[in-house]
């Protein structure tokens, strides 16, 4: 996806030789207090807004250490729910939607910091790590560190809660939501997954209230028919359709017979375009960019990422963050070859548990190209948990912010699936508005 045009942006400053911040030995041995006040972020461009930064040792053995960022709700710190963000890609930093997204801060075209209005840190506190192992400024220093499926995924994350609950236990009674976009799609489910496998024996339990999801990838097998999608809206004509649908089935027969990595190369090549130095999407439309079917290029998209970097190699930044000498990647492509033979494996098992356990919305950009709307109802309507009938006979109402058409939803139990109009790929950041509005009715009801 076009995160990928940056895989080679990943910044190490030569003159930093101090150590990153790991907080995990302190946490061990109980002094949460010495961890906080040697984690809190303090830096006057950010204001008065309250947030801690640091890293947290999630395999002693290969020495892999992920990076948070977290921030207190701005409105009620003590009762507000708690949302995890991840970043998709796979590997790209979660600082992306923390400075492009739903994060307090955004950078300018000057460098400087403004402040977000639609932040979700207005009433909730929201916990940012960079993952999988390797993305951002988590780091590890075995390649035998790098996460090679969602089992893997799930436990890493897993042990970075624990001690982050541990660090701040006042959090432990709030309703506690993980969120994530794009391929997060899959390591939303997976991490949800062990919490509630984990939960009943667990010392530190997580209360796991919801999951958030989108425009996510979630099961491939039934998100995989692009070229009825893209003939109805013009972007291909019948020949391409018959193309599309040829390698369509070819790797619907791959994921059956558990060809993963095959698969995957096809679908690349197909349209997701990561590794692949061109796509047939690419080939028939002249698109460059997957993200929204009305713009044919991300360039806007990456030039806000680039500024992101950069801003983040300033050595004020970096002091502030507690990252000491370790580089940043916003996007490591690394992390997406060792997850090369899990990409295509669905996750829609976990998901099912979790529609059947927890509150869960998924919401999806209306003109988002790479995992689009239509898509994403065939898979769901294929899962089958309990109110999967009810799902499928729910009445779709009109969402309304302002008295403004915002998208359409639906509800069945638990479970709330959204369109969010006028949208692409990165729906908060094209609607955050209405994304915010969206995501707080869902965590405060």
């Amino acid at each position: 996806m076009v995160y990928y045009a940056l895989t080679a942006i990943s910044f190490l400053i030569a003159s930093v030789t101090c150590d990153p911040l790991i907080l995990t030995p302190l946490i061990k041995n109980n002094r949460t207090s010495e961890a906080l006040s040697a984690s809190r972020v303090n830096y006057s461009p950010f204001g008065k807004i309250v947030s801690y930064s640091g890293f947290l040792t999630v395999n002693e053995k290969f020495n892999s250490n992920m990076f948070f960022w977290f921030f207190q709700s701005e409105n009620d710190y003590r009762n507000d729910p708690v949302i995890l963000w991840l970043q998709g890609g796979p590997g790209a930093s979660s600082l992306i939607a923390l400075f492009v997204e739903n994060g307090p801060f955004k950078i300018s075209s000057n460098n400087s910091v403004e402040f977000r209005q639609e932040s979700w840190t207005k009433n909730h506190s929201v916990l940012y790590i960079d993952n999988p192992v390797g993305s951002g400024f988590s780091f590890t220093k075995d390649d035998a560190g790098f996460v090679r499926d969602g089992n893997s995924t799930g436990a890493d994350i897993y042990e970075a809660l624990v001690q982050f609950f541990k660090l701040f236990p006042e959090l432990r009674k709030n309703k506690f939501f993980i969120a994530g976009e794009s391929y997060a799609g899959k390591y939303v489910p997976a991490i949800g997954h062990v919490i509630l496998e984990k939960n009943p024996k667990a010392q530190v339990p997580i209360y796991l209230a919801g999951v958030i999801i989108g425009d996510g990838f979630c099961d491939p097998v039934n998100q995989m028919y692009y070229d009825e999608f893209l003939y109805q809206i013009g972007l291909i004509d019948l020949n391409g359709k018959t193309q599309f649908r040829e390698v369509e089935e070819k790797i619907i027969s791959l994921i059956k017979n558990e060809r993963w990595r095959e698969a995957f190369d096809s679908f690349d090549q197909l349209i997701n375009g990561d590794l692949s130095p061109s796509t047939l999407f690419r080939n028939l439309t002249g698109f460059t960019s997957v993200y929204n079917y009305l713009v044919p290029d991300g360039t806007a998209v990456l030039v806000e990422l680039a500024r992101v970097s950069r801003y983040l190699q300033s050595q004020n930044v970096r002091n502030a963050l507690h990252v000491g000498n370790s580089s940043f990647n916003i996007v490591n492509s690394t992390v997406e070859v060792r997850l090369l033979n899990d990409y295509m494996k669905s996750v829609a098992h976990w998901l099912t548990e979790l529609l059947d356990n927890v509150q869960v919305l998924i919401y999806n950009g209306q003109v988002d190209t790479i995992f689009p709307y239509p898509l994403v109802e065939d898979y769901l309507r294929q899962l089958t948990f309990k109110d999967v009938q009810s799902y499928k006979n729910a009445k779709r109402e009109i969402w309304l912010v302002d008295n403004e058409v915002a998208g359409y939803k639906k509800r069945a139990g638990k479970f709330t699936e959204a369109l969010v109009r006028n949208a692409g790929h990165v729906s908060i950041r094209d609607q955050s508005k209405w994304v915010l509005d969206l995501v707080k009715n869902f965590t405060h009801s």
